[in-house]
């Protein structure tokens, strides 16, 4: 049957027919719809190359529309070199998941998830070139669930958006050999879509230092009682090393980990993935920052102090656990801690605001972004030229820092103390603002 198809025909369309729709592009190839015995109903492209008939699958209906089935095969008219069959959306997730890898982006764990929750199977089995604005917003809508799921959805449509601009740049390096391209994706289908500024609530939550000196106290004994029980259990049990005793252990290098979050605000997917490391004579922690969209990887290193140096020793077993254990073990005990604060409950990733607003007083912008590694400023100087490590002038801030949450004089102490007096900067550190002796 051939002629302009409408959507009544195709649901009217009888099992076994071939429906064939005039596009329009003389010579360059055919849409037909395919109604199997069971009743699905395909859409196929079929044109010649070098004398030869070639059939290509382009999707099902009503998942590709009339119209959008129409657009892909003017598409595929207009590009011969494109008839052949290209690499599915599933192809193209693993590809950009491996590019996060080899970079060592620490997010490459999250995003797989988002990925792996948020696209179904049926639409990762389609080529990926063919997924159109339409298939993202459905996708979007279902996993929006009528209004119960909000951030994710953002989450998922940036993380699919990420993954289209990769196959562009893919296929189009420079680097790369001509015909050799394997997505042949030209434009980004989740550009079509919008992100909801309004599910994207960003905090404004700073601890109080009586909160974050809680926080690390509690830490501290719930880490002393863990690692009292996996003694006990040794002695037990000689070096057997069962499950429970691994266990233990993980939740004591938790709590570890986030004491080194609270004393020098690091990232926690960072610290995760640390290395203790002798830098310029001194033992320091060294991470590989991938923060930010395209971010080349880049070493950031910190000093790390005496007690920084005796927790990573519990921390370090932190590196094999997974992502959302460590967070879940943490923020179950900040919640407990904030439980009934005016300002509401805590969540780790607070911490790593409340040491920059603490330090903001006595450090300037510069020497906090060097300690925190936030992004370069884009300047000449930044990314081509300024490469020392100013491991002196963060060892100060660390040593203050430490003075705040455990006190001035006890740098061991357990139990929280009042503001420090913040110390006397030595003459020949440069960038930071001249201390004060009092609180701003």
């Amino acid at each position: 049957m051939e002629g302009n198809l409408t959507d009544a025909a195709i649901r009217a369309a009888k099992p076994g027919a071939r429906l064939s729709d005039n596009t329009g592009l003389r010579g360059a190839g055919r849409l037909m719809l395919v109604v199997t015995e069971g009743g699905r109903r395909t859409w196929h492209y079929r044109t010649q190359s070098n004398g030869k008939d070639i059939t290509r699958k382009i999707g099902e209906y009503p998942t590709v529309s009339l119209a959008d089935a129409r657009k892909l095969a003017v598409t595929l008219g207009a590009r011969p070199d494109q008839h052949s069959s290209a690499a599915s959306l599933g192809e193209l997730i693993n590809a950009y998941l491996a590019s996060l890898r080899a970079r060592g982006a620490y997010s490459a764990d999250y995003v797989e998830s988002i990925l792996r929750l948020g696209v179904p199977d049926s639409m990762r089995k389609r080529e990926a070139r063919l997924i159109t604005a339409h298939d993202i917003h459905t996708l979007l809508v279902a996993k929006h669930d009528g209004g119960r799921v909000t951030v994710q959805v953002n989450r998922l449509r940036s993380a699919l958006s990420a993954c289209f601009s990769y196959a562009k740049r893919a296929d189009y390096d420079p680097r790369r050999s001509i015909g050799l391209a394997k997505f042949f994706i030209e434009s980004n289908p989740v550009a079509g879509t919008v992100p909801v500024a309004e599910w994207e609530q960003t905090r404004d939550r700073v601890l109080t230092q009586q909160e974050i000196a809680d926080y690390y106290t509690t830490l501290q004994v719930e880490k002393d009682r863990l690692i009292t029980q996996v003694q006990s259990l040794r002695d037990q049990f000689g070096n057997q090393v069962d499950e429970s005793i691994t266990r233990l252990e993980a939740l004591a290098g938790v709590r570890a980990l986030y004491q080194i979050n609270v004393l020098t605000g690091q990232r926690i997917a960072q610290l995760m993935r640390a290395e203790l490391r002798e830098v310029e004579g001194k033992p320091c922690l060294v991470m590989i920052d991938t923060k930010g969209r395209g971010s080349k990887a880049r070493r950031h290193v910190i000093p790390a102090t005496p007690l920084i140096e005796q927790l990573w020793g519990q921390a370090k077993v932190t590196r094999n656990l997974d992502a959302t254990f460590v967070r879940s073990t943490a923020n179950t005990v900040l919640e407990r801690v904030t439980k009934g604060a005016p300002t509401g409950k805590a969540r780790p990733s607070d911490v790593r605001r409340t040491v920059e607003t603490a330090m903001q007083p006595y450090f300037d912008r510069s020497m906090r972004s060097e300690l925190l590694s936030h992004g370069r400023d884009g300047s000449v100087q930044a990314v081509h030229y300024e490469r020392h490590l100013l491991l002196d002038s963060k060892r100060t801030m660390l040593d203050w820092m430490q003075a705040y949450v455990l006190g001035p004089d006890e740098p061991t102490a357990a139990a929280p103390s009042p503001a420090p007096e913040p110390q006397a900067l030595p003459d020949n550190v440069i960038a930071l603002r001249p201390a004060k002796t009092a609180r701003g």
